[in-house]
């Protein structure tokens, strides 16, 4: 009876242990990003989300071309959230921490399972704390801003979602116990594997770190663990198969940006290959001493091995690299601890290397592509300080409260580091500001903080920085039509005009373009060639309301009353703000 009574305490004990470690990664999330729910769509939101017609409607996601599509769930959740609340981001913010903070809880509950796996089940490190802080860290670390404030990049954080479920519902059904329960871990693992699949192309690599995981951590008949992982190895097929019939190159499929600045895209693989020596190396750096962020770096290209920063950088990854294999070598020899450190190393590069490896991306570096890799990091990094404390304490130093408490400072400085970055994003401008300042060089960030001068009706204080970006890039079609826009307010339409042309001469299909110079042919008196370039824009993009309102205008001055109580019609149920002061 006593023993029975002793094991309930410690199970309580344990649930209650357990309960408190979840409440602080939820705490710690919250309070990282509770100053974001009114962040506005942002960049490549706007084309995403904002004027996305195919979110508009669930319905399209039960035909065949969007099941086929790549990135089918994350487009369908973004979906769910239009159908709920429209275009209110607050409900796409709260969707977006939600799925940081069950992250958080799957990178606890993956080193916590870890630990029970035959290699690591005779550890003397305390596996809770090490999932504690990895998790902690995970949430509060400032370089996730991007894959979480920044609301698009739901890709990333939803991709990570399914991934880390799908491995730790592998580890649960390894595990064993459960009794009928059992396959259904397995084929949870399966279903999560392809729902990552269809939710952004990093996936593509969950296949392969089950595997790594499966012969770092599990015992067994090699030819029928290799059976187990069949199924998960086949779902590498989706992704591949969702790009068949698609005519863009691979590189802008997986890339991250829409409104790209169309240069750096000649760029061959192997110059790709060895910016990213760099890039990743500023990954690690940002993991360290995450200051400087930036949305859009303007960061220099390399086109040889032998560049002294290139060549460096590979020294160090390779050793990286090598000390991760060494680690997994010493493990065997009894030192547990250590295969977590090594599988932490090897999960961040394979996670990393769909987008920084051979397959070239326009923009070489964005911080929201840590996301997943940073669990690895983590992991590796909280582990490899408590297996230094565990083999202090052996030696008779007691330092284990010590690094409790470092740590737990250091989760309180970067939860407050997280809240002030996330200032940064609070407005376009603020946004811009801070890119431009960090990026003086590149022209997306001029443009872009120009039109966020001119979304708030500041013409005057747009001209300089549109000036700017043109000098950087004189072919540059958004900032011509930002151009426009200036002097359309300016009610210079002949300088208006010449700008839009020129735009749509570098950029024929751009919807914007056509409809300011439709609205400018409008003001001119031009109607005919202004209802050509509008409609020309509502093919373009027909969910366009201030299109449809402009339109309506210049069928009323045509006397077609019909087709312009057709326009008016749909221009107010798009965007009812639009007649506000309108009888």
């Amino acid at each position: 009876m006593a023993s029975n009574h002793n094991k309930a305490h410690t199970k309580r004990d344990f649930i209650e242990k357990r309960v408190v470690h979840f409440f602080l990664i939820l705490l710690f999330a919250l309070l990282s990003y509770s100053n974001t729910f009114h962040v506005p769509f942002l960049f490549d939101d706007i084309p995403n989300i904002v004027e996305n017609p195919v979110i508009r409607d669930l319905g399209n996601f039960l035909n065949a071309g969007q099941l086929k599509a790549s990135r089918y769930i994350g487009k369908l959740s973004f979906a769910l959230n239009y159908r709920m609340h429209g275009l209110e981001v607050i409900g796409y913010h709260i969707v977006n921490l939600l799925i940081h903070m069950v992250n958080g809880l799957l990178v606890y509950l993956l080193v916590v399972y870890s630990f029970r796996t035959p290699w690591l089940r005779g550890s003397k490190l305390n596996a809770e704390l090490v999932g504690l802080f990895s998790g902690l860290l995970f949430v509060s670390h400032p370089v996730q801003t991007q894959a979480v404030t920044y609301i698009v990049q739901r890709y990333a954080s939803l991709a990570t979602l399914f991934y880390l479920l799908s491995l730790l519902l592998y580890i649960r059904w390894r595990l064993g116990g459960g009794g009928g329960r059992r396959l259904w871990w397995y084929i949870g693992s399966v279903v999560s594997a392809v729902l990552a699949m269809k939710t952004k192309e990093i996936s593509f690599t969950l296949p392969v770190v089950v595997a790594m995981y499966e012969f770092m951590f599990f015992e067994g008949e090699r030819r029928k663990r290799i059976v187990y992982l069949v199924p998960l190895m086949l779902t590498m097929l989706i992704i591949p198969l969702s790009m068949i019939g698609i005519d863009k190159p691979i590189g802008e499929l997986i890339g991250d940006v829409s409104r790209t600045t169309k240069v750096q895209t000649e760029l061959s693989r192997w110059e790709y290959l060895c910016t990213e020596f760099r890039v990743i190396v500023t990954y690690i750096r940002l993991l360290f001493l995450p200051v400087n962020q930036n949305l859009d770096y303007d960061y220099p290209l390399y086109k040889s091995l032998f560049n002294p920063e290139v060549f460096l950088s590979f020294l160090f990854l390779s050793a990286l690299f090598g000390l991760s294999l060494y680690l997994f070598y010493r493990s065997r020899k009894g030192e547990a601890g250590l295969r977590i450190i090594s599988f932490g190393i090897l999960w961040f590069f394979i996670t990393l290397s769909v987008e920084s490896s051979l397959i070239p991306i326009v923009d070489v570096i964005f911080e929201h592509r840590m996301y997943l890799p940073s669990v690895g990091a983590f992991i590796a990094i909280v582990t490899a300080l408590f297996v230094f404390v565990h083999r202090v304490k052996e030696r008779g130093a007691s330092w284990n409260r010590a690094i409790i408490l470092i740590l737990f400072l250091l989760v309180i400085t970067l939860t407050i580091s997280t809240y002030l970055r996330n200032r940064v994003w609070q407005d376009e401008v603020s946004l811009w500001s801070d890119v431009v300042r960090k990026s003086p060089n590149k022209a997306r960030g001029y443009n872009n903080l120009a039109e966020a001068y001119i979304n708030r009706g500041q013409h005057d204080e747009s001209y300089i920085y549109l000036q700017r970006a043109l000098q950087l890039k004189p072919d540059y079609a958004d900032a011509h039509i930002n151009l426009g826009i200036y002097y359309t307010a300016k009610r210079m339409y002949s300088k208006a005009i010449e700008h839009y042309k020129i735009a749509l001469k570098n950029e024929p299909n751009n919807w914007k373009g056509h409809m300011n110079l439709g609205f400018a042919y409008l003001f001119t008196g031009d109607i005919n060639r202004a209802i050509r370039h509008l409609e020309k824009s509502l093919r373009l993009f027909p969910y366009n309301a201030k299109a449809h309102l402009n339109l309506g205008i210049a069928y009323k001055f045509k006397r077609d009353y019909d087709k312009a109580e057709q326009h008016l019609k749909i221009a107010r149920e798009l965007d009812p703000k639009l007649f506000r002061g309108i009888r």
